[in-house]
């Protein structure tokens, strides 16, 4: 009888630890697939916001194409505008040095255009 008693408890203690094994691993598999949703919702976080600096960084290149373009133009135009005045300056300086050679009425007329 007492080798009966006993086999009942050692039943009893492997079915007490088989249950608290089991749980542990249920409470373990819970905690860990709490985790991984942890880090899912992360990533999820860090994908959003990398989707989002992509976006800003894209907008940043654009305009900065557009500077480029812009500044490239007005480079253009300040060339154009120097190539312009170097002209009126070489005509104006023509013009100066054939003063020398002008008579009365031709002075006249020269210095009433030059300060109109």
């Amino acid at each position: 009888m007492t080798k009966n008693i006993i086999k009942i408890i050692v039943a009893i203690t492997l079915i007490v630890t088989l249950v608290i094994v089991v749980e542990n691993n249920r409470v373990n598999k819970v905690k860990s697939e709490s985790k991984v949703e942890a880090y899912q919702s992360k990533i999820d976080s860090l994908m959003n916001n990398q989707s989002r600096y992509d976006s800003i960084i894209n907008n940043i290149e654009v305009k900065t194409f557009e500077l480029s373009y812009n500044i490239e133009k007005n480079n253009n135009l300040i060339e154009k505008n120097n190539r312009e005045l170097l002209k009126i300056k070489k005509q104006y300086n023509e013009s100066i040095s054939n003063v020398n050679g002008y008579n009365y009425n031709q002075l006249d007329s020269f210095f009433s255009d030059r300060y109109k």
